[in-house]
């Protein structure tokens, strides 16, 4: 679904010039062999682009990662006026550890909810993709700043448990199979 949302707006664009082209095509036939090709390359080009800014950003979040070591997390809660509490969030994860998260799923795995602080209805996420961009959250109190840190750190002890399970799993995947007899 984050793909699509992420493409949506061009492939609508694309869409559009294609009705564009279907119209005027309608009035000059003798074009179409033409036509076709340019709309295979716009269309071919278009995502050549999205896979290799995926490649990039997938780069990206490995610049700096240490190979091996610990997950390191650091989190602090600012207060910035009256009514507005950041909490700081900074996670140092290895790329040994990343991978283990990306082979179980849990890139978006949510560290904690909250509500959003100018939209009292909203609730937001915040998962350990975004953590890797995003590096604070904004709290309209203390106390819901506290809360969100104390299941940030709930939630860190248990994806650490499902990385050390995949780690294991990958180092010795034969121990992982059961045999019943019923």
């Amino acid at each position: 679904m984050e793909g699509l949302a992420k493409i949506g707006g061009p492939l609508i664009a694309i869409g559009l010039i294609g009705y564009g082209i279907y119209h005027w095509l309608s009035e000059h036939p003798t074009v179409l062999p033409f036509t076709i090709l340019a709309i295979v390359v716009i269309v071919g080009s278009f995502f050549l682009f999205m896979k290799l800014s995926d490649d990039r950003a997938e780069a990206r979040i490995y610049e700096g990662m240490p190979v091996e070591g610990p997950v390191k997390v650091n989190l602090r809660i600012e207060q910035i006026h009256e009514r507005k509490h950041r909490l700081h969030i900074d996670i140092k994860m290895t790329r040994r550890d990343w991978e283990a998260l990306k082979a179980t799923g849990l890139t978006n795995h949510t560290l904690f909810s909250y509500q959003h602080p100018k939209f009292e209805d909203a609730q937001q996420h915040y998962s350990l993709g975004l953590s890797l961009r995003v590096k604070h959250a904004d709290f309209t109190n203390s106390m819901d700043a506290h809360d969100a840190k104390e299941e940030c750190i709930r939630s860190l002890q248990a994806v650490r448990s499902r990385i050390e399970q995949q780690h294991t799993f990958v180092a010795r995947p034969a121990e992982q199979v059961e045999s019943l007899e019923i």
